[in-house]
């Protein structure tokens, strides 16, 4: 799930539905859909004006490892990331473990989490 914490707002909101999949060919493909109770409000916001903007269907990208810029936006730094990496155990987490283990206080608006 994505969730946002709108402008004024000190709560997040569940704003939509972030799913990465992998090919048979192995090319790593994003899908990202607003949620519809998000939808409905009237201080809904865009995660991204160019790539993100507010519609119905989904959204689909293999650009980024299938990962669409706001939401790397929301991932952690090189420290932020090797910190995830270390407390994994994992050399080399997905980009989705990195967004499910950075904390909700990190910059931006948008969090992701189960």
């Amino acid at each position: 799930m994505v969730y946002i914490t709108l402008p004024g707002q000190t709560e997040p909101v569940t704003a939509g539905r972030y799913q990465l999949d992998t090919t048979r060919q192995g090319a790593a493909v994003g899908q990202l859909v607003y949620g519809r109770s998000y939808l409905e409000r009237k201080d809904r916001v865009e995660f991204d004006p160019v790539e993100l903007k507010i519609q119905v269907p989904p959204f689909r990208t293999t650009k980024l490892r299938g990962n669409f810029g706001a939401l790397r936006d929301s991932s952690p730094d090189a420290r932020g990331r090797k910190l995830i990496e270390t407390r994994l155990g994992n050399p080399s987490p997905s980009e989705i473990q990195f967004l499910l283990n950075s904390p909700d206080d990190r910059a931006g608006a948008l969090g992701i989490g189960l």
